[in-house]
């Protein structure tokens, strides 16, 4: 006997259940359909009892028996990973990666990778990371001056929960859950203490007065540079590359100057520069007094991305964005190599 069970649902949409059963029948071979693309990574469920466990099989295992001629069925079930897109040149993608497939990954606890569930992914120029529910860091592809396995490998020397990730073309910067700060990559122009690169993570001392410390709630990261936010709406910077520009001569961390009667509250860097002199930064500022938030921007860019009007391209204060209207507001901005892209509140 042969019946054809059709879903007619897309993969990743809310989970439907259905009862399906088989008269007279005490066991079941059950086959995929071969025709979806992202079978890899869709999954259904099976059980017997809908408030005990569910099984789950993946769209390709094509085949399995099933102990009995009946179950619910739950499809589709919506289980986190991480997928590559695009070409794999510098194994940014992992070993294995490809289009529309799964990276290997490695921990360094037996099984582990089966329960991998990330959170969010982060990727600049030849480097991939992510983190996973649980906090902890995974990378794969090149950063420069340091060594990095082919598949995406669990960094077993951040000793608390990552909370903030900042990845630029030869950098990386983590926030953990006990605020401190760590980096590693090449130090570009001062980016780094003394101007040393790190081939692993080393911790970067933001305040030298520990009692003036403050939760950081944001962070950025361009090349040769960061700025991190704090929870009482500071602004700090450190690599020479930005604050040369923002005329400022120290090659430690800095606190920011903000236009009077502002918070900032979120901060975005470029990628990657869009020549060897450009360096800036965008902020979003809250007026103190009415709560309304702004995109401010300051320091170098040749191809205009400062966004101020008049082709603006080098500024050395923050100074509020050009809007075409005055009742637009973004909620969150975009920024590559050499253009700026922003969602407004109405989607």
């Amino acid at each position: 006997m042969n019946v054809n069970i059709e879903t007619n649902h897309p993969a990743f949409d809310v989970m439907t259940r259905a009862f399906i059963e088989v008269p007279q029948v005490q066991r079941l071979k059950i086959k995929f359909k071969d025709s979806m693309k992202l079978k890899d990574l869709t999954y259904v469920g099976f059980s017997n009892d809908p408030t005990s466990n569910v099984t789950l099989k993946s769209m390709s295992d094509k085949e399995f028996d099933w102990p009995s001629g009946s179950f619910y069925l739950f499809y589709p079930i919506q289980k986190q990973c991480v997928v590559g897109f695009g070409t794999n040149s510098s194994q940014q993608l992992g070993e294995t990666a490809e289009n529309f497939k799964v990276p290997a990954i490695s921990t360094p606890e037996a099984g582990a990778e089966e329960s991998f569930r990330p959170a969010r992914v982060h990727g600049c120029a030849r480097y991939s990371v992510a983190v996973s529910t649980q906090g902890d860091y995974f990378e794969t592809g090149q950063l420069d001056g340091c060594s990095i396995p082919n598949k995406l490998t669990k960094v077993t020397s951040l000793k608390a929960k990552v909370r903030l990730v900042a990845v630029a073309p030869a950098s990386a910067t983590v926030v953990l859950e006990d605020n401190t700060i760590w980096y590693k990559g090449a130090s570009v122009e001062y980016h780094f203490p003394n101007n040393e690169s790190k081939g692993s993570f080393a911790q970067l001392k933001l305040w030298a007065d520990q009692t003036a410390e403050e939760k950081i709630v944001d962070i950025a990261s361009g090349y040769g540079y960061t700025l991190a936010v704090t929870e009482n709406g500071a602004l700090w910077a450190w690599g020479k590359r930005l604050l040369e520009v923002l005329d400022l001569s120290t090659k430690d961390p800095v606190q920011l100057q903000l236009p009077p009667g502002t918070l900032c509250r979120r901060v975005w860097a470029p990628r990657g520069p869009d020549s060897d002199s450009s360096a800036c930064a965008f902020v979003e500022l809250e007026d103190s007094e009415t709560g309304k938030k702004h995109i401010y921007s300051a320091g170098k860019s040749e191809k205009g991305m400062l966004g101020q009007g008049d082709k603006a391209k080098e500024s050395r204060e923050f100074k509020k964005i050009a809007y075409e209207s005055e009742d637009l507001v973004f909620t969150s901005l975009g920024v590559g190599q050499e253009s700026v892209m922003a969602i407004d509140s109405t989607g």
